[in-house]
Order: C-alpha cells, then sequence, then structure tokens
C-alpha cells in the first residue's frame, strides 16, 4: 500500500476500503476463520512462549549447565523466530492463509498443553530445588 504524503482524508478513506475490500477478495477461505486464527495463536502465544521464555530459560537449567542451556535456549528461539519469517511468505504462496493459520492456532493448542502437562512450576522455587525435582537422581551442584 503506498499512501502518498499530501493525502487528505478522503484519500486514505478510499484507500482503507481498497485494501479492505482486496485482503477480503485474497482471503477466500474465510476470512472470519483467518482473524479468529490471528487472535488465538497471539492471546496464546503473549501469555505463553511470547512472555515466559526468558524466564523458563534462566530458571530451568542447573547450575553448572545454565550458561550453555540459556545461550542454546536463545539461540534456539531466535533461529526458529526467523525461519518463521522467512518460511511464511513462501506458505502464504502455496496454500490458502485460512489453512496457516489453523495450523499455527493448532500448534499453540499443542504448546498449551505441553507446557499444562511437561513444565514445572517456578514461582517460589529455588533453582536447586528444581534441579532436584527435575533429576531426583542427581546431587545438587554445591558452587
Amino acid at each position: 500500500i503506498s499512501i502518498p504524503a499530501d493525502s487528505s482524508h478522503e484519500d486514505l478513506s478510499t484507500i482503507a476500503n481498497t485494501a479492505l475490500a482486496k485482503s477480503a477478495e485474497l482471503s477466500s477461505s474465510g476470512s472470519l476463520l483467518v482473524m479468529i486464527c490471528i487472535f488465538a495463536f497471539i492471546a496464546a502465544h503473549a501469555v505463553g512462549q511470547g512472555a515466559v521464555i526468558w524466564v523458563f530459560i534462566a530458571e530451568i537449567f542447573p547450575s553448572r549447565a545454565r550458561a550453555a542451556g540459556q545461550a542454546l535456549g536463545s539461540a534456539t528461539h531466535w533461529i526458529f523466530a526467523a525461519l518463521l519469517t522467512f518460511v511464511f511468505p513462501m506458505a502464504v504462496a502455496a496454500f490458502e492463509p485460512g489453512y496457516i493459520f489453523i495450523f499455527f492456532c493448532g500448534m499453540m493448542i499443542l504448546q498449551f498443553l505441553w507446557v499444562l502437562i511437561f513444565v514445572p512450576e517456578t514461582k517460589g522455587v529455588s533453582l536447586e530445588e528444581m534441579e532436584q525435582k527435575l533429576n531426583p537422581s542427581s546431587e545438587s551442584d554445591q558452587t
């Protein structure tokens, strides 16, 4: 969308209406479904992976492996974010947008279930207690 610097209010309104009509035309698989999936993805990401990942990475690794674990976790996070940014335009060109967003919505539901079942609560738990919970057979790092 190109908006000239000297556009009037009417021009902006026309540009917005044209963009809305074009997006409705392009999303023939159901623009409402796409919108719902986008909102579901944003909501799930905001309360899950998007906000919590950095705290989780800092708290989940045992003391002796914390630096390497944080580096690996951070690198993995950014690599997959970059891959998603790179692959998304190709996916939109190959599939209807509704199917892509259903896929993302489904992945966020699976992530929510994984976190609910497998990720331990770290609130009020010391790093040593967390290490013991995650690996009861090992001794806590005394350094």
